[in-house]
C-alpha cells in the first residue's frame, strides 16, 4: 500500500501551513497530520465509514482507496470543500 497526494492537497496544505505560521506550531501540525495520514496504511478504513474522510483538529482530509494506493485528494476546514 502506498500513499499519494494530488496538487490540490499540496497547495491547500501549504496555505494552511502559512496561515498557522511556519514556526513550531505549524511544523508540529504538519508532522502530526502526516502521522495521521500514514496511519491509513495500517488502518485503511479509520475515517468515516463510506465517506473516506479523516478528521484532524477541525480539518477534513479526503481520500480514496484503489487497489494498493491511498490517494489524498484534499484538505479543508469543516464545510469548505468546493469541487
Amino acid at each position: 500500500m502506498v500513499i499519494t497526494t494530488i496538487p490540490r492537497y499540496e497547495n491547500k496544505m501549504q496555505d494552511i501551513f502559512n496561515f498557522i505560521a511556519p514556526d513550531r506550531k505549524g511544523k508540529k501540525f504538519h508532522l502530526n497530520l502526516s502521522a495521521k495520514i500514514k496511519n491509513l496504511l495500517i488502518f485503511t478504513y479509520i475515517g468515516r465509514i463510506r465517506s473516506d474522510k479523516l478528521i484532524y483538529k477541525g480539518y477534513v482530509i479526503t481520500y480514496t482507496i484503489n487497489n494498493n494506493e491511498i490517494s489524498i485528494l484534499g484538505i479543508y476546514q469543516e464545510n469548505e470543500w468546493n469541487e
